[in-house]
């Protein structure tokens, strides 16, 4: 395993933060696109790099729920 040694040290409290991101971000999302499979929220540094796998039912839907990830306040 390589070490990322870019950013802060990860703690108890960024891990607990990612996680209710991910939560606020599906909820959301999926008010957008009810088909939305997985929310992921990675650590890369000091950004908080969003992954999002959906089942786009029409064109245009990644773009709205990228829009909706946008707009959801985080921390």
């Amino acid at each position: 395993m390589i070490n990322d040694l870019r950013g802060p040290p990860a703690t108890d409290n960024h891990v607990m933060g990612e996680i209710v991101l991910e939560a606020m971000l599906y909820d959301r999302m999926r008010q957008i696109c009810p088909t939305i499979r997985d929310v992921c929220v990675t650590k890369d540094g000091v950004n908080l790099p969003v992954v999002v796998s959906i089942k786009p039912t029409f064109i245009g839907q990644a773009r709205d729920v990228m829009l909706a990830a946008f707009s959801t306040e985080g921390r």
